[in-house]
C-alpha cells in the first residue's frame, strides 16, 4: 500500500491558497454535465453554507443561475435542504 508523502511548504501554500479563495459559481457550474448533477451540486451547496448570510446567499443565487436551475426546482431543493438541516 502506498504511503502519503508529506506536503512540501510550496505545495502546502498552494493548497491553502486554493482552499481559502472564494468559489466562483461559474467554475463550479461548469462541472455539472446534467440537470441531476446540477441539482445535487446546488443541494450540497445549500447544506454547506449559511443561506442567511448575504454573501453566501448571493453565491447560491449566482450558482443556481449558472446551473440554469428552473425556479421551481431551486425552490424544491432549498426546501429539501432546510428540512434536512432541521432534522439534523
Amino acid at each position: 500500500m502506498p504511503t502519503a508523502t508529506p506536503a512540501t511548504p510550496a505545495l502546502r501554500s498552494w493548497i491553502d491558497q486554493k482552499v481559502s479563495r472564494p468559489l466562483d459559481p461559474a467554475d463550479v457550474a461548469a462541472a455539472a454535465n446534467s440537470m441531476e448533477v446540477a441539482s445535487e451540486m446546488y443541494l450540497v451547496s445549500m447544506l454547506a453554507v449559511d443561506a442567511e448570510s448575504f454573501m453566501e446567499r448571493a453565491y447560491l443565487d449566482a450558482l443556481a443561475n449558472k446551473l440554469n436551475l428552473p425556479t421551481d426546482l431551486k425552490t424544491h431543493l432549498e426546501n429539501e435542504a432546510r428540512q434536512a438541516l432541521v432534522a439534523a
